[in-house]
This record gives structure tokens, sequence and C-alpha cells, in this order.
């Protein structure tokens, strides 16, 4: 756990990088000409479901940020 724990302190929780480097501005912009925003469908799907069961009715407030979700695959093509 202590070697995750030190891995983890390094990294930047946003954007993944080494905080060295991310937390640098000199350094990034050294890296990089430019951002580009990228759409995660998996994510997308995952908020759709979280939103379908949140405005149901059902959930419990103390059961809200806790719930997590998981992706149904289709069946294989025959």
């Amino acid at each position: 756990m202590l070697a995750l724990q030190a891995y983890e302190s390094q990294v930047c929780p946003l954007c993944g990088m080494h905080t060295s480097t991310c937390h640098d501005e000199e350094s990034v912009t050294s890296l990089y000409r430019t951002g580009r925003v990228e759409v995660c469908f998996a994510t997308q799907m995952r908020n759709r479901a979280i939103q379908e069961f949140e405005s149901s009715g059902t959930v419990p407030d103390d059961m809200r940020g806790a719930v997590t979700t998981t992706l149904t695959p289709r069946p294989p093509a025959t």
C-alpha cells in the first residue's frame, strides 16, 4: 500500500500526468501546443444510467455519490 500511495501522490487526479509536469505551466506549454476536447462514450453511457437511476425517485439521500455502474455487453453477433 505504501508504494501505491507514493505513486498516487505524484499523479494528478485531473489529467493523470506526473505532477512535476502538469503543475508546471512552462513545462506543459513547452510540451503541448493546445488542448483538444474528446468524449468518452463509455462515461456518457454510465452518466445516463446514473441519471435514470437518480430520477427514478427511489434513491435514498445517503446513496447519492456512492453509486457505481457497469456496462452491459451486447450479445455476440451471429
